[in-house]
């Protein structure tokens, strides 16, 4: 079983959001989206991040590739990229970037605390 997780600081450093579910189709490419699409839904869900700009770190380069090139996006992803596409355009700026895997010990933890669960947990203040 695969599962995501993700944290959302303020532009201070601060954590403001966690979430951490399960992936109910396998692949490392799934987990990924998964979680950009639930930290894109938290982002405009809470209330505490104000229409702020938001940066969106991903450990794969295809995957932020996907996102900003709809034309290279593999045909079986297309319903939670299109998720993605429409929560998108409700930020006023967002952008994508790809960062080393090992960036963060504390999502690597809560990716792994999402594979077992049975649904999706979310906390901001």
């Amino acid at each position: 079983m695969w599962g995501f997780g993700g944290i959302l600081f303020s532009e201070k450093g601060e954590i403001r959001a966690i979430f951490s579910g399960p992936v109910l189709k396998l692949g490392w490419f799934i987990a990924e989206l998964e979680a950009i699409r639930e930290a894109l839904q938290i982002f405009v869900a809470a209330d505490s991040f104000g229409g702020r700009a938001l940066v969106v770190e991903s450990s794969s380069r295809v995957v932020v590739n996907w996102v900003y090139n709809p034309l290279q996006r593999p045909g079986n992803l297309c319903q939670i990229l299109a998720d993605i596409d429409s929560v998108k355009l409700k930020i006023k700026q967002i952008s994508f970037v790809a960062r080393s895997a090992s960036s963060s010990e504390s999502v690597v933890w809560l990716a792994k605390d999402g594979a077992t669960r049975r649904e999706t947990f979310r906390a901001w203040w």
